[in-house]
């Protein structure tokens, strides 16, 4: 408890694990790491011992879609919140033309193969699905561009189509590039997290 009469939950110098898997939930790495130990003078925790661990960075991941579950073993065996997975976009190899080009990204969960067009503008574009990802880019939409985008994914013969909003592209870094993710691992036209 604090001087204020606030408890503070802790969580500077603790272990955590992140399992990286590719798409298909092949395993890609496993990185051990701590957040850090910052304290106030009276002893109290300053922050959430934030880190940055550098072997989780995009750009050491190839193109295409990833899993991370991140671990905290000391919370997790008590309460299952600290266990959670996120979705991410390896970078590496991706070649982008920051100032002039907008990169629309769509990874597909479970997907290995397949092609996959999304509509903008009154425009259809399609790609290869690759390593989980498809990759759209141009130099014609326009930085301010939103709206909602129809996703078709074709697979095996099978056809459907999904939707995606998409309200503000830009990233902290000033450049614009989007992700979308498509969670239809049976693939039946019914997205499932």
């Amino acid at each position: 408890m604090d001087k204020k009469g606030y408890y503070i939950i802790d969580t500077q110098g603790q272990k955590f694990t992140v399992s990286v898997t590719s798409h298909l939930g092949k395993n890609v790495a496993t990185v051990n790491a701590m957040t850090k130990t910052e304290r106030s003078s009276d002893g109290t925790a300053n922050g959430f011992g934030w880190v940055v661990v550098k072997d989780l960075a995009m750009e050491k991941y190839i193109v295409g879609l990833y899993k991370e579950i991140v671990d905290f073993p000391n919370y997790s065996k008590h309460d299952p919140s600290g266990k959670e997975a996120f979705y991410f976009f390896g970078l590496k190899g991706l070649k982008h033309d920051k100032a002039n080009e907008y990169i629309i990204m769509i990874g597909v969960v479970g997907a290995s193969s397949g092609q996959v067009s999304i509509e903008i503008q009154g425009k259809k574009y399609t790609e290869k699905l690759k390593n989980g990802a498809a990759v759209f880019r141009s130099t014609e939409w326009p930085f301010d561009l939103e709206g909602l985008f129809p996703i078709t994914i074709v697979r095996n013969g099978k056809s459907y189509t999904y939707y995606r909003t998409l309200l503000e592209a830009g990233t902290s870094h000033s450049y614009f590039q989007h992700q979308f993710i498509i969670f239809d691992r049976d693939f039946d036209g019914i997205e499932n997290n």
